[in-house]
């Protein structure tokens, strides 16, 4: 028989007998392959809602995490990178994907930057790799690298740590237990009763390289408005006249002349200075900037200790406070009686006045 259904013709056939042999198993045949199609596209199904749900939580895993996480092609350059990325480098994203990545590498740290990518390149996982990369602003940020490579891909998938805070944290640590071991090597010289001499140019040297400055002067006031070099220390290199026992005289624009008349630290640019003190350190030292803090002696002010640098620098912000420790051991060997009978002369005892 025949009919028609939604435009479709249907044709019924029956046999006229009974089915045999392999006929008869047909039926179930059919049957058989339907449910297991069926079966198929639900377990098909079932496995792609659960491919939907782990790819919506790699993609809140990418786009949520505070740490960089980048896709890179062997030709050096992101194909892909998260939200966070765009935070620490405050790069927008498309300027991180046009630009090659070691553009925004500190310059010191591309050529090993460069090795490191040739090596993953070729296969290597990198499970720490560290380097400093430049935000927007010009400032930089250490970032600690793991990169697992796919070289049948050409691509390498690399997550970052910002770790610029932990490492000025151990920066920080280092210069403290430098300065601390400084302090008390000079500290055991004064305990020890060493003459004012030997503290005098252990203070300059401890100073000098523990501030990594081009030179450290210790300097006292004489009367008169004068002053005479006591201990002086300068980095390898520098050139300029052995002037420890030289006396020159105060007045001009200079930082010993300021500390003397304030009895205040301060600091100064060699680009404008005057008198005969700034003059030998502008002409025969060559310095361009330099910081002086006091050194007074049972609250009376003695001298002053002076670090500067030859080079186009700012001095450390810090530099005063780093310094006052070591002003405090000179003050304390000069109080000491042995070294006070050796450097104060009699009648000295009320100079400088209060």
């Amino acid at each position: 028989t025949s009919f028609t259904e939604a435009g479709q013709q249907f044709d019924v056939i029956l046999p006229i007998g009974p089915v045999h042999g392999a006929a008869m198993a047909l039926p179930w045949i059919v049957l058989m392959c339907g449910l297991v199609l069926a079966g198929l596209a639900s377990a098909l199904g079932i496995n792609a809602a659960r491919r939907a749900r782990a790819q919506n939580e790699l993609d809140r895993i990418f786009n949520l995490s505070p740490n960089v996480i980048a896709v890179a092609n062997f030709d050096r350059q992101f194909t892909r990178v998260n939200p966070a990325a765009e935070q620490i480098l405050g790069f927008p994203q498309d300027e991180l994907l046009e630009r090659p990545y070691l553009d925004f590498v500190h310059p010191d740290d591309r050529e090993r930057t460069a090795v490191e990518s040739a090596v993953i390149g070729q296969g290597k996982t990198t499970l720490s790799f560290e380097n400093r990369c430049v935000r927007k602003d010009g400032t930089y940020r250490v970032l600690e690298w793991t990169v697992t490579p796919v070289v049948e891909e050409s691509v390498m998938y690399a997550v970052a740590r910002d770790v610029t805070e932990r490492r000025r944290a151990e920066i920080e640590l280092e210069r403290m237990a430098g300065e601390q071991a400084a302090l008390r090597r000079v500290a055991t010289l004064v305990a020890d009763g060493a003459g004012p001499e030997e503290v005098f140019a252990a203070v300059a040297t401890e100073v000098g390289q523990l501030l990594e400055v081009d030179g450290a002067g210790l300097i006292r006031y004489d009367e008169q408005d004068m002053i005479t070099i006591v201990g002086m220390w300068t980095s390898p290199g520098t050139t300029g006249p052995t002037l420890v026992g030289s006396r020159l005289p105060l007045g001009g624009r200079n930082v010993t002349t300021l500390v003397w008349r304030t009895s205040r630290s301060a600091r100064i640019d060699y680009a404008d200075v005057s008198g005969a003190i700034g003059e030998v350190a502008a002409r025969e030292w060559r310095l361009r900037s330099s910081v002086g803090v006091p050194v007074t002696v049972e609250g009376r002010l003695w001298g002053v200790m002076i670090v500067g640098l030859t080079r186009d620098e700012l001095l450390a912000a810090d530099a005063e406070a780093r310094l006052t420790g070591f002003t405090e051991l000179v003050g304390t060997a000069l109080a000491n009686a042995e070294a006070r009978a050796q450097l104060i002369a009699p009648g000295r005892e009320s100079w400088p006045p209060p």
